[in-house]
Order: structure tokens, then sequence, then C-alpha cells
């Protein structure tokens, strides 16, 4: 990584055990086989020359 780059981290909690996930039709949708509950968000982050910003935060 370098000054500049940006990516996005978008880490999946999933409820129960080895639930598997599966991608929609619309290349889009993620959901797991059985159903089960799940929640994603993520952020932006850019990486700068003293480490790293979050660009997705809402300092308001």
């Amino acid at each position: 990584m370098r000054p500049g780059d940006c990516f996005t981290i978008e880490p999946s909690l999933v409820q129960g055990y080895n639930s598997r996930g599966f991608m929609w039709e619309d290349g889009w949708t993620m959901s797991t086989e059985t159903g089960a509950r799940s929640a994603q968000f993520e952020h932006q982050v850019l990486i700068t020359e003293d480490g790293v910003e979050i660009i997705t935060c809402d300092e308001g």
C-alpha cells in the first residue's frame, strides 16, 4: 500500500454456525443458504503519508 491508495473494507457478520453464502443472479445481492440473519457494513479508507484516513465517517 502507498499514499493515495483507497480501499473498501466490508466485514459481514452471520448468525449461526458454518453458514455459507452465495451471490444472487443480480451479481450484487448476497444471502446465506439457510436464510440466517446477517449484517454488513463498509468503510472506505485512504492511505496517507501519516497512516490511514477513514473517509466514510460522518463527523457531524
